[in-house]
């Protein structure tokens, strides 16, 4: 027990012996600049991630200029600093959390021409370009007000059936199977891609699907053809004949239904 004590005890000195170089003078420690260097830095760190408490927008704004920078180039470390003008460490802090999300990546080392290691760049992960886009709901916004325009109704909701079955497809959920355990899995699959939807037991021999978080909301709130789509999506990856009746009232509820007989 007292052994395990004092090994608590040397640890805590230690630990405060690193926050603060001046304390390793006063324990007649003998450490190195970069380890100084080091401590500075993980306190650096940490008074970071203190002002991004007290500052919720801080870390997000950072985040998102280190990601325009590395879209247009590639990075190091210190590029980013100078650019951002924060600290080195302020910019690793961030630069893990995009790679947590598999935005950006490491890349080539690269030589600055002075002495020391050449130093690691990072670039963007090939495929998240779009990752941050907000253009895709106006655009199809208006792509849908010009099929509207120039093509017969039905026409339209041919082609956004086909779109729903092919999204079902590339999904991976059309095929064989349980009706039921493969609903499941187009909902997990819908809520993927935002949406809020959830399996309700209507105790009337039917299968209903509810999402109150649509995910093409603006869209469906211009023209309801929109819901054909997701109509199709969930036949195609049950094989049930579902149908939408959509709520578009106040607060739009939609709403999938299909006969458990048929399944």
């Amino acid at each position: 027990m007292y052994t395990i004590i004092t090994i608590q005890i040397v640890v805590i000195k230690l630990r405060w012996a690193i926050w603060c170089p001046k304390l390793l003078k006063l324990l007649g420690l003998n450490v190195p600049g970069l380890a100084c260097e080091a401590a500075c830095g993980l306190r650096e760190a940490e008074d970071l991630e203190k002002r991004q408490d007290e500052e919720p927008g801080l870390s997000d704004t950072t985040r998102q200029r280190i990601l325009d920078l590395v879209s247009q180039k590639p990075r190091t470390v210190s590029a980013l600093s100078e650019a951002l003008s924060v600290t080195r460490n302020a910019v690793v802090v961030q630069l893990r959390l995009l790679i947590a999300d598999r935005l950006v990546q490491h890349g080539a080392l690269q030589r600055t021409g002075g002495a020391g290691k050449p130093g690691i760049v990072y670039e963007i992960v090939p495929g998240t370009e779009d990752a941050a886009s907000k253009a895709y709901r106006p655009l199809l916004e208006q792509v849908i007000s010009v099929l509207s325009y120039r093509m017969p109704a039905n026409a339209l909701v041919e082609i956004l059936e086909e779109a729903g079955r092919r999204l079902a497809q590339e999904a991976g959920l059309a095929g064989e199977g349980d009706a039921a355990k493969r609903l499941i899995r187009a909902v997990e699959t819908v809520n993927g891609l935002g949406a809020c939807a959830e399996i309700v037991d209507a105790g009337d021999g039917q299968f209903v699907v509810e999402n109150r978080r649509c995910a093409f909301a603006s869209a469906v709130r211009r023209d309801a053809c929109v819901c054909h789509a997701a109509a199709a999506f969930f036949r195609e990856a049950t094989g049930l004949p579902f149908e939408q009746h959509c709520d578009r009232e106040k607060t739009l509820t939609c709403r999938y239904v299909a006969l458990k007989s048929a399944a």
